[in-house]
This record gives C-alpha cells, structure tokens and sequence, in this order.
C-alpha cells in the first residue's frame, strides 16, 4: 500500500491543489469566485477577471491580507487557501511617459492631456522611459549609452547611469 504523505509534504500539496478563492472589491463586493491553483502569479488571476472590467492588468493591483500579489509572486507563497479572497484595487494612472527622437522623454497629465515635464539631459535620441513600480520615478535610456533616473513630481533628473559604449535601448526596474 502507498504511504500516506509526510506532514510537509501534505501542507505543500493543499497550497498548490486546486482551491476556491474569491475577488472583492475594496468596499467587499464580490466580483468573482472560480477554482485556482497555489502555482498562479498575479496575471493569472487578472486574465480570469470579468470582461465588463476592460482594464489592462497594470491598473489591477490584488491584496491578500496585508500583502500585494506581486508579477511574479505565486498564491501559495502568500498563503492564499481554499476561501480565500483576494481584494481587487483599480488604480487609472496619473501620468504617461513617451520617449523622443529630440533628445528628450515627457511626463503627460492622463486627465488634462497636458505635459506635465519635459525631461531633458539626454545628448541623442530617448529610445524608453518607463515608470517605477511606486510610479514616483522614471527610468530613460537613450542612444547617448546613459540611462537617467527622474523624479516625477519635479521633473528632476537624480542619477545618471554611465558605462555603455554605445546606444542603450531600454531600462527597467527590477520587480522588487
């Protein structure tokens, strides 16, 4: 006869078995309930969101207690169980970032349509420009091989990433 498993063995297979869990809204109205699995990260949950929401999953931020379901954070490593729910926060953005040919990236009010920054300190063409998780900064890379850290509330460049020999195509900042 098989052998019946361990206790931690048991405790990790319940974590990623198949488990009922459920969406909320901040003020508690469900908006969802389906099966999931402990492997599935923060996009698996957000690809099983309602149509009617039509939001790209960067506005989507999911809560579990008093932890953020990060990109590459799975259920089980949260602690998400059988009845579990999970509070959905949409969060619009405030600002759009764009990267420019004229040496220069520009932060624009989503509500007013308005440039908000011009960010300049570039010697060639901005090729990315990308927000921060906390959104309080931007990262530019450019063909002049630098990539510069702004500040999104002043428009103030706060480092200058040196080394490259030639044209840098983006940057990113990493998930944690």
């Amino acid at each position: 006869a098989p052998r019946p498993p361990r206790a931690h063995q048991a405790r990790r297979w319940s974590r990623c078995a198949a488990m009922r869990i459920s969406l909320v809204t901040l003020s508690g109205r469900q908006i969802a309930t389906f099966d999931a699995e402990g492997t599935w990260t923060r996009e698996s949950v957000c690809s099983r969101l309602p149509d009617r929401w039509g939001m790209l999953s960067a506005w989507v931020r999911l809560v579990h207690g008093s932890a953020e379901v990060l990109r590459h954070s799975t259920l089980a490593e949260l602690g998400v169980v059988e009845g579990s729910q999970l509070v959905v926060v949409l969060s619009c953005p405030t600002y759009i970032a764009t990267a420019s040919w004229d040496h220069t990236a520009k932060l624009w009010s989503v509500e007013s349509g308005e440039c908000i920054h011009t960010l300049r300190g570039h010697c060639s063409n901005v090729r990315s420009a990308v927000f921060s998780p906390d959104g309080a900064r931007v990262l530019t890379a450019a063909w002049d091989g630098m990539a510069k850290l702004w500040g999104v509330d002043l428009g103030n460049c706060l480092q200058t990433f040196e080394g490259h020999r030639l044209g840098v195509f983006c940057a990113s900042f990493s998930p944690d």
